[in-house]
């Protein structure tokens, strides 16, 4: 599946979730990959430095985030889930960007769906399994498949309504 028709699929609850937080009293925005314009964004899927490692801006998140009154700041990596099964799938380099972000940046990340949030450093637990995505339907790399069991809600991370 292409960039184009996964942001397609993601777009609707990025936008959705970017007012849920406006609605609990956060300034919300889009950010990342999408924001860099397409003759640009498709060579972030094939550069590579000289190690074979990708670019991690193509898995930057997809909205930042900052709560006005008490100075938080975040960045949201918005996550789908069109199958009910036990588990998140969390692609490993989202997962490098997210954890990069964090140590380098000291910036949090959260990767958020409608059922749960979780964080690089949940992700990178010892618990989870690491597949290889080349047969997987969404950019070919390989996930993390995190159980749902290991995630909050949104509203422990974000708040329920304005303070």
């Amino acid at each position: 599946m292409s960039f184009q028709q996964r942001f397609e699929a993601a777009s609707p609850w990025e936008q959705e979730l970017v007012l849920i937080l406006q609605d609990r009293g956060w300034l919300a925005a889009a950010f990342g990959q999408a924001q860099i314009p397409e003759e640009m964004r498709r060579h972030l899927a094939t550069w590579e430095d000289e190690y074979g490692r990708p670019t991690l801006l193509r898995w930057a998140p997809d909205i930042i985030a900052v709560h006005p009154s008490t100075g938080r700041i975040c960045l949201i990596d918005a996550k789908t889930d069109d199958k009910p099964t036990e588990n998140y799938a969390v692609e490993v380099h989202a997962v490098d960007a997210g954890a990069a972000i964090v140590q380098h940046l000291f910036t949090p990340v959260y990767y958020v769906w409608r059922s749960g949030t979780l964080t690089p450093e949940v992700v990178l637990n010892r618990w989870h399994r690491r597949l290889d995505g080349r047969k997987s339907r969404g950019s070919k790399t390989s996930f993390y498949l995190v159980d749902k069991s290991f995630a909050v809600k949104g509203s422990t991370v974000f708040g329920n309504t304005n303070p």
